[in-house]
């Protein structure tokens, strides 16, 4: 797609279904004021690569998945795409990783909102888009900007030409040789980020080449060893995830006591405190077990987001500003003025997520759950609330008990007709659930 305006949709431009196009699917565009700009799911990987502008989308500017690595630049001839006020700028879900290099953020020295491993290096310091003149890169590996879940990941650039090359070679279609370099790249550069990256990669070329069902025995094969490396850790928590979605959770609980035990008081172990609360919780209906997890995590992570969502799942969390990033009322008054919907969080979820909602008077009310069809999934509220700010909880189930599939979800609030609003209150968001 090439030099076109896309507005006002809940979703700008939609990417699914092995989708891959390196050099620029998309170039020239404007994506604007939509729910989300840019999405990408089930192991699509767009090029986003020249010149579009992409800004004042409510939640995401770019989303992608797990399984999806949509491409904003890599070398000085891509990019060049302006990204700004988003709610988020770009999202890259756990383990996949994105490269967004050479783009501007909306400032010369900026420190955008990006979510996940995004690689945001070497940024322009002026709007290429603005048509007021040429914009000049930050180069040199100290602008070398990415959120990882190592700290202080963001410094290392051992090995990442490597990397790029193998990235530029997947992206390209070559997926059995890409993961023949990535794996190299882990025994190679096992103490650094390129490693790290790598290996995450390893992951992803599998999903690519339907090869899924190998990734439990890559990942211990590559690593192993390198016991005690943060590479080690990384490529156990991957395989986590792998075994609860294969329905093993004995092994999985165990990888995750292992993590627990081999890398105490890091990152690492941080989430594998909330898979264990998770897995007992949710998956074996082992409440007692799963709290104690969340108690641990709680403890040892009393500002994080996960811990947020651990007081949700134990009922213990109350809105209030100032938590984290989650989104607050910022309205200080004991009674809100206006009527008020707020965008959901965590937001895309799993297992749970939480809806926050105003009333400047005691109203009826229902505030019910919707699929992509229109047809009712779950009423959590249906009834008379007071006045005041109230938030409820939502753990993916209809109203029968049976957890839902994974995607697009919409909520809505609705007030009956009284004196602040005449004709009633009606607003809808949407959210996405992930499995």
């Amino acid at each position: 797609m090439a030099s076109s305006t896309v507005k006002y949709n809940t979703v700008g431009v939609y990417f699914d279904n092995n989708s891959l196009i390196y050099g620029g699917s998309l170039q020239n565009n404007i994506i604007e004021e939509n729910g989300d700009g840019v999405k990408c799911y089930q192991y699509s990987d767009p090029g986003i690569t020249t010149n579009n502008v992409i800004r004042y989308n409510n939640i995401y500017g770019v989303y992608g998945d797990g399984t999806s690595i949509p491409h904003l630049g890599t070398y000085s001839s891509e990019g060049h795409n302006s990204l700004y006020f988003n709610g988020i700028e770009v999202w890259s879900s756990y383990p996949g990783t994105i490269y967004a290099r050479y783009n501007w953020w909306g400032d010369p020295n900026p420190t955008p909102n990006v979510s996940g491993n995004v690689d945001w290096s070497n940024y322009l310091d002026y709007d290429p888009n603005s048509g007021m003149g040429k914009a000049l890169a930050k180069e040199g590996s100290s602008e070398n900007r990415s959120n990882e879940i190592a700290n202080g990941a963001a410094a290392d650039t051992v090995g990442m030409v490597e990397v790029d090359r193998a990235y530029k070679i997947f992206l390209e279609g070559n997926g059995e040789q890409a993961l023949a370099l990535f794996e190299s790249l882990v025994g190679k550069y096992p103490d650094h980020l390129a490693g790290r990256r790598a290996l995450a990669f390893v992951c992803r070329c599998l999903y690519k080449l339907n090869r899924r069902n190998e990734a439990v025995a890559r990942m211990s094969q590559l690593v192993q060893n390198h016991a005690g490396k943060e590479v080690f850790g990384l490529a156990q928590s991957i395989v986590t995830g792998e075994l609860v979605k294969n329905g093993q959770y004995a092994e999985a609980i165990a990888t995750s006591q292992a993590i627990l035990s081999d890398f105490p008081k890091t990152t690492l172990a941080k989430y594998a405190l909330y898979d264990l609360g998770s897995i007992y919780w949710y998956r074996l209906e082992d409440q007692k077990t799963g709290e104690a997890y969340y108690r641990q995590l709680i403890a040892e992570w009393p500002d994080d987001d996960l811990t947020i969502s651990a007081l949700a799942t134990l009922g213990e969390w109350k809105p209030a500003s100032g938590k984290g990033n989650v989104p607050a009322f910022t309205n200080t008054q004991s009674v809100p003025t206006q009527y008020a919907l707020s965008q959901n969080f965590p937001n895309p979820f799993n297992p749970q997520t939480m809806i926050q909602y105003q009333l400047p008077e005691a109203s009826h009310i229902t505030l019910k759950i919707y699929n992509l069809f229109g047809q009712e999934v779950r009423a959590l509220v249906a009834g008379q609330r007071e006045a005041g700010y109230h938030a409820e909880i939502w753990d993916g189930r209809d109203d029968f008990g049976r957890r839902v599939a994974s995607g697009v979800y919409f909520y809505r609030l609705s007030a009956e007709p009284n004196v602040t609003q005449p004709n009633g209150f009606h607003f809808t968001r949407k959210m996405v659930l992930t499995q």
